[in-house]
């Protein structure tokens, strides 16, 4: 039994007088000012989610979209599951582009079918057989807009209008991540910051136009038997999902020149990032070491000090016995027995002995700091 997940039609902003999209010699649609790709770069896995798969829409010299294709929730990041192209047919009398897809960990297997209508595309989904369970209301269809073209642009969902953030700092809602869909080979690579939550839709509704304050940027999109969901995709690009490896295109027109000279710049800021991440490790341990020898310097400062307290003590216990005995027998060594004056002199030298003890052990201390 075919089951049909989602009708949505996708028009960019024309003119009036302008062409309709066809479907030309290298199986994309075009007409002035637009190209719309079907999965004419496919997913291969070789970084799971690169940002030139899927469906494509380069506007007026810009890819604004991509990544268009049936995901497994609403906001996929980097190392989410990718689906695998099983077939890709192109039709030319009717004026569309058949793509089957299918997730071998889900057996989910789905079709996308776009047809160009006029100055618009239809995109259709369509299932052979049910979601599966595990997926029921979390599947659905994707497609990712290029965050810098649309920060702070304004756009219209079901009459109501909102405006883009920069930042991820809208009331957006959040779901625990026990709800969140398996990612590639297990692996658990999102940043929840702590929060053991991911993020929700930001907006919902069957009609939506993208950026009306940005004609060159503008898109509508309609939906009459699914609801549309936007979500924030701030926060990923927050997280710093930006340099993941990418292909060369090998097509010689102008959409595989964009798409090589997209690559040169991605790498190129890929660099800057290595570079300045290499730097900061290299003033982290820079602060390390310095932090580590202003420690060691306390350190040795409070052993001296502690040193010098231990020696005044030494040095003053035998210095007292000196002074006192000197008191003695200057004022009365004539009535001292011969025996006791004996026992003095023989402390004295003692205390003395253990003077010049400790000052031999300061001139060693002070040798041994100076090497």
């Amino acid at each position: 039994m075919r089951n049909h997940l989602l009708l949505l039609v996708m028009a960019v902003t024309l003119s009036a007088h302008a062409q309709d999209l066809r479907l030309n010699e290298l199986e994309y649609f075009e007409c002035q000012g637009v190209n719309v790709l079907v999965f004419s770069n496919s997913f291969n896995g070789g970084f799971n989610d690169e940002k030139n798969s899927g469906i494509e829409i380069i506007h007026h010299g810009v890819r604004t979209i991509q990544g268009g294709a049936v995901r497994l929730n609403n906001t996929p990041e980097q190392w989410d599951l990718v689906p695998t192209m099983t077939s890709r047919k192109v039709d030319r009398e009717n004026g569309s582009i058949e793509v089957a897809m299918r997730y071998n960990d889900y057996d989910f297997d789905s079709r996308v079918v776009v047809t160009a209508k006029g100055k618009a595309v239809e995109i259709a989904v369509w299932l052979d057989k049910p979601v599966p369970e595990k997926l029921a209301g979390e599947a659905g269809f994707n497609l990712e807009f290029l965050p810098s073209q649309y920060w702070l642009k304004t756009f219209i969902m079901d009459g109501r209008l909102n405006r883009f953030p920069r930042y991820a700092t809208s009331p957006t809602v959040t779901r625990p991540n026990a709800e969140k869909p398996r990612q590639f080979k297990g692996f658990k690579t999102y940043d929840d910051r702590g929060t053991g939550r991911f993020v929700d839709p930001l907006e919902t509704g069957h009609n939506i136009l993208i950026a009306p304050d940005a004609p060159e940027r503008m898109i509508s999109i309609q939906s009459d038997d699914s609801e549309l969901q936007l979500d924030e995709q701030a926060k990923r690009i927050a997280e710093g999902h930006f340099d993941e490896p990418l292909p060369q295109s090998p097509r010689h027109d102008s959409v595989g020149r964009l798409q090589n000279s997209f690559i040169l710049m991605q790498q190129s800021l890929a660099q800057t990032v290595s570079d300045i991440r290499l730097a900061n490790e290299e003033l982290e341990q820079h602060n390390d070491e310095l932090a580590a020898a202003t420690q060691l310097k306390l350190d040795t400062n409070r052993r001296k000090a502690a040193f010098i307290q231990d020696m005044y003590h030494e040095i003053r216990t035998p210095l007292n016995i000196i002074s006192g005995f000197s008191q003695v027998l200057t004022a009365s060594h004539h009535a001292i027995p011969d025996d006791e004056v004996s026992d003095i002199t023989a402390r004295m030298k003692e205390s003395a002995w253990d003077i010049s003890r400790l000052t031999r052990q300061l001139r060693q201390a002070a040798d041994n700091h100076s090497e």
